[in-house]
Formats: C-alpha cells, sequence, structure tokens
C-alpha cells in the first residue's frame, strides 16, 4: 500500500500511533480474523475492536469480508496489504 500525500500520510500515522491498531496489525499479517477472534486475543471488548477496526478501514488498511455465521452475519478482516509505504513528495 503506498500512502501519497501529507495529509493521507497524517492520517495513517495517526492511526498507526494506536497501541490497539498496531496489534490489530501485527495479528492480521498472520491471516484474516473475526471480530471475536481479536477481541479475545487482545482482551478487549468487540465493541471497541469494532471501533478500531473501522479506523482502519477508513484509512484503508484492512478490508472486511461478511460470512454467515451461527447466529448471523460474521465480519472478518483481512489485511490489505502486508507492506505501508509514506511517500513525501
Amino acid at each position: 500500500m503506498y500512502v501519497r500525500g501529507y495529509r493521507h500520510i497524517a492520517k495513517v500515522a495517526h492511526a498507526l500511533a494506536n497501541e490497539t491498531r498496531t496489534r490489530i496489525i501485527e495479528l492480521l499479517a498472520s491471516g484474516p480474523k473475526t471480530l471475536d477472534e481479536l477481541s479475545e486475543v487482545l482482551g478487549q471488548s468487540k465493541a471497541n475492536i469494532s471501533s478500531q477496526i473501522r479506523k482502519l478501514e477508513e484509512i484503508g488498511i484492512v478490508v472486511p469480508r461478511y460470512q454467515p455465521g451461527d447466529r448471523g452475519i460474521r465480519k472478518t478482516v483481512e489485511l490489505r496489504a502486508k507492506r505501508i509505504v509514506l511517500l513525501l513528495e
């Protein structure tokens, strides 16, 4: 993922400055995860993980996938790219 332009770089840098979001990225590096899996591993509420995931979605770092689950639709997230490059031009 290449990030260009100072405004978008600032948004990405802000997202990466949050420990929970960087831990989510680290966990997703090994493959897609459900919100329940991330919540359990990180010891945080599903609502908080969902909020953090939304911020990563907004800047394009993660991609959501929706699948049928035991009780409705299950959201799985995966990294959009394995590498993030910030270009100052």
